[in-house]
């Protein structure tokens, strides 16, 4: 019989093999973790993370995205406008709209949720952000 409660660990080498995310479709399906509906992550990301590219330029083909960041600040792009995000501030991300971190300003604890959970989801677009930069990929 399936547990009727998990209780886990942020700290957890499981969740930080995970890049965070501990709710979703990716889960074992005997686990509670296992939902098709959400996902969720909790991020934590050190100053000048996303300057080598660990953060491609994306959009969700279905899911739409919710951020809450509980601390630090970043530069982003969502939608073609580079903004900065921080401490208190959420975001909403509906299908379709292109996201990237640029650069992780001060160190970051970020909450995603991502609704409905679906496999291969996410589309990279970085090599158009590159070419409309100059960059070579």
């Amino acid at each position: 019989m399936k547990n009727k409660y998990t209780i886990g660990s942020f700290n957890a080498n499981e969740i930080r093999n995970k890049d965070g995310w501990f709710i979703g479709q990716f889960m074992p399906l005997r686990d509670l973790e296992h939902d098709t509906n959400i996902e969720i992550s909790v991020k934590k990301l050190p100053k000048g993370w996303g300057m080598h590219d660990e953060h491609p330029l994306h959009y969700h083909k279905v899911a739409k995205e919710f951020g809450i960041v509980t601390n630090g600040s970043a530069r982003v792009i969502f939608d073609n406008k580079e903004l900065i995000i921080k401490k208190g501030d959420y975001y909403i991300l509906s299908q379709g709209c292109e996201e990237k971190y640029l650069e992780i300003l001060e160190d970051m604890e970020l909450i995603t949720i991502k609704t409905p959970s679906v496999s291969n989801d996410k589309i990279l677009v970085d090599h158009i952000f590159k070419e409309k930069v100059g960059v070579k990929a």
